[in-house]
């Protein structure tokens, strides 16, 4: 069993070999020999890190795999039993990670940590491991047009008839908002909801900066009702990172809203004005993503029921 191991690892570490030039390094008699993939990438892509290292057999090995390496987060890491071999012994570490930094221009900050029976102990840092991030936008980044300040809006409170219809307005207000909720309806299913109020954004003809922070927020309200998800009170990276953990949110589903929430974000803070079809567009995608993701029949009559 330990020889068949000991191949079939021998094996993938050759096919990694041959696919990319490993980062080599050896200390304290230890040989590190690191590959991963890819070295292009865009923010929130997955990138697989392979780290194999030989000792003489008097050595025990550890990766520091529990925090951030730089700007890059762990997304999982494993490490496979050490393998005895001829000279010594055969240790390896496989881990993915993620950053949502496009700025980042290396992975950082990894340690692999020795003891030996004299007790002995010793620390080898490696890197940085060179890598290209991009960002969502791609080129089109260093294309975008910033709009201009708006000038300040004045406000009537000044003027008594002013005043006095906004007293009226928001008594009248309260007593429909009163009477309507006092009323029975029909609940409503979370991504039933969010297909309502993407319709009603369809047809609102919004300028593009508040066009995007409603429809972001229909997604995110969405996310919270359907997914359980805190979405509203979070930026953007740290709820990206919460809904890995969410086992009702697949793969395909996450890439595509990281790349609707990162979009809508340039929109709304780096001030990119997009044309009216890539608008249409995204409304599109929103309406898509809720659609993949509703709940089958049973599913949605026990979130109605809640």
């Amino acid at each position: 069993m330990t020889y068949f191991l000991t191949m079939l690892i021998s094996i993938s570490l050759a096919s990694v070999q041959r696919a990319e030039e490993p980062f080599l390094i050896e200390h304290d008699g230890i040989s590190i020999s690191v590959t991963y993939e890819p070295k292009q990438c865009t923010v929130g892509d997955l990138i697989n890190v392979h780290v194999h290292a030989i000792t003489d057999g008097t050595k025990q090995l550890s990766l520091n795999d529990e925090h951030s390496f730089g700007s890059f987060n762990v997304v999982d890491s494993k490490h496979v039993l050490d393998i005895p071999t001829a000279t010594g012994r055969e240790w390896n570490w496989f881990l993915q990670l993620d950053t949502f930094d496009s700025s980042a221009t290396d992975i950082a900050g990894i340690t692999l940590y020795w003891d030996d029976v004299n007790k002995e102990t010793g620390s080898i840092p490696f890197g940085p491991l060179p890598i290209s991030v991009e960002s969502i936008a791609g080129a089109s980044l260093e294309e975008m047009t910033l709009r201009d300040i708006k000038p300040p809006i004045p406000l009537l409170t000044k003027s008594w008839w002013f005043v006095s219809s906004l007293i009226g307005f928001c008594f009248l207000f309260l007593f429909l908002a009163t009477k309507f909720l006092r009323s029975k309806h029909e609940p409503i299913s979370a991504h039933m909801q969010a297909i309502l109020d993407l319709q009603s954004l369809r047809g609102a003809n919004l300028d593009v900066l508040p066009f995007y922070t409603e429809l972001s927020a229909i997604v995110r309200k969405y996310l919270e009702n359907r997914f359980n998800i805190k979405a509203t009170g979070q930026t953007t990276r740290e709820f990206l990172i919460a809904s890995k953990q969410n086992p009702l949110l697949e793969g395909n589903d996450r890439q595509a809203l990281s790349a609707f929430l990162i979009s809508a974000d340039l929109v709304k803070f780096a001030r990119f004005e997009p044309s009216r079809d890539v608008c249409d567009k995204a409304i599109t995608q929103a309406e898509q993503f809720v659609v993949a993701t509703a709940p089958s029949l049973p599913e949605e009559k026990m979130e109605v029921a809640a």
